[in-house]
């Protein structure tokens, strides 16, 4: 009977420290493309990309991404030029011909995952409690409060996740690109396309991903 209770009071201070987590998730820190070592630049627009690691994407989003099968690649692009430029992420490419997931191919298994954690510690609030509920309407609660940290997540990935922009001389824009894990190789190119605004062509915004 020890053994089990000092199992579930263990579980209970790791999802005790997740929730701390959640309220401590960091925003991605403002730096132009050309103050990191390793940057890209055409036609004066420079480019830098990298990965983050198991740390960092739980500092950023709570999760393991990896897990997930997802390669996320933190992208800053800095206008230098004298006009203006529009970025086009959404066709934003892996090694020229992997695209980029769409970001509810990215969220929909997390809720999942977060759903099943919850259904999971409502087991073992049952037992822990010998099956009597604390207050009536428990279960109401709890399930409001799952739903508000998935749309904090949803919210957390969008906020984060690298926008179609239009760059103004000097301005900086910065975020996360996803694709898929299993379509990644040891040395992977990210690519991107731009179009000045004074011109209809566009031009491709390259950068070798660093580790």
């Amino acid at each position: 009977m020890k053994i089990i209770l000092t199992i579930l009071l263990f579980f209970a201070f790791s999802y005790a420290t997740d929730e701390t987590k959640r309220m401590n998730l960091i925003n991605i820190p403002f730096k132009e493309a050309s103050m990191l070592e390793g940057y890209s630049s055409f036609m004066n627009v420079d480019i830098h990309t990298k990965t983050i690691n198991e740390n960092e994407q739980e500092s950023y989003f709570d999760e393991d991404l990896t897990s997930d099968n997802i390669y996320a690649v933190l992208a800053r692009i800095t206008n230098n030029s004298q006009e203006k430029v529009l970025v086009y992420t959404m066709d934003a490419r892996l090694n020229n011909d992997v695209l980029a997931l769409n970001l509810q191919t990215i969220i929909e298994p997390y809720q999942k995952n977060v759903a099943a954690k919850g259904a999971l510690w409502g087991t073992i609030g049952n037992v822990i409690s010998f099956g009597m509920r604390v207050a009536s309407g428990a279960d109401d609660k709890e399930a409001a409060e799952a739903q508000a940290y998935m749309e904090e997540i949803r919210n957390e990935f969008y906020k984060k996740s690298l926008k179609e922009t239009l760059l103004y001389p000097g301005d900086t824009t910065s975020g996360f690109i996803f694709f898929d894990k299993n379509k990644i190789s040891d040395n992977n190119n990210f690519s991107v396309q731009m179009q000045f605004m004074n011109s209809l062509q566009r031009y491709t915004l390259e950068s070798s991903i660093l580790k």
